[in-house]
């Protein structure tokens, strides 16, 4: 567990020295949970909210080691790895370039960019991405971590604006031991609830048009 900080504030309220603090402990006990070579995966995650599975009020994220790769993340592993194969590239680079004519990109910064997928399963879902081919969180240049924290901050600043003390979710994808990746965090707003159809058939409706959010999200952060 790491615990944010020694007041009760909230993610959204830190100051981006406060944020760059966090992620750097995920980089570290990344680097000293992958030095264990039973290790395959390192999950990091946050729950706020009670809605999100917060057990803990005391604002806190969570890192946990696996020795097995999430089938969620194999998944998107597997497709990085054939778009790779077929096109000679990452598929990143290609869905920011669609993206960046949709009005779905909702802040650019030098080394990353804040992204509203255009098949979010969550109403108000986001992925911070960079810019660059990295792997895992150790593999970030001191300013990508900088960039990294104040734009976490900034999208969940503006997540909280718009919605004010809304759950959500937050985790960070990274790659599984010896496999190619592209390392992204997704953000998961708690403002709906699965129900039967979504559980029973793995679909998902999403009331909140991803482009809608987007330009709500730049109008409320100015």
């Amino acid at each position: 567990m790491v615990i944010e900080g020694r007041d009760h504030r909230e993610f959204h309220n830190f100051t981006n020295e406060q944020a760059l603090l966090v992620v750097r402990a995920y980089i570290e006990r990344t680097k000293a949970h992958l030095s264990d070579g039973r290790i395959k995966y390192v999950s990091i995650f946050k729950n706020k909210g009670v809605d999100a599975g917060a057990s803990i009020v005391h604002p806190h994220s969570q890192i946990v080691s696996l020795p097995v790769v999430p089938r969620l993340v194999f998944r998107e592993h597997g497709k990085i790895e054939e778009y790779s194969h077929l096109y000679g590239e990452c598929p990143f680079r290609m869905i920011y370039e669609k993206e960046r004519k949709t009005g779905r990109i909702i802040l650019e910064g030098k080394d990353f960019y804040l992204l509203a997928p255009y098949s979010s399963v969550f109403p108000g879902e986001m992925w911070l991405v960079p810019r660059r081919h990295v792997r895992t969180l150790p593999e970030l240049r001191k300013d990508e971590q900088e960039e990294f924290a104040s734009m976490l901050v900034r999208a969940l600043r503006g997540l909280n604006r718009l919605f004010p003390g809304v759950a959500y979710n937050f985790s960070i994808h990274q790659a599984p031991r010896g496999r190619d990746f592209h390392l992204h965090l997704e953000i998961y707003p708690r403002l709906s609830k699965f129900a039967g159809f979504e559980l029973g058939n793995d679909m998902y409706v999403n009331a909140l048009l991803p482009e809608r959010f987007a330009a709500e999200f730049r109008e409320v952060m100015g």
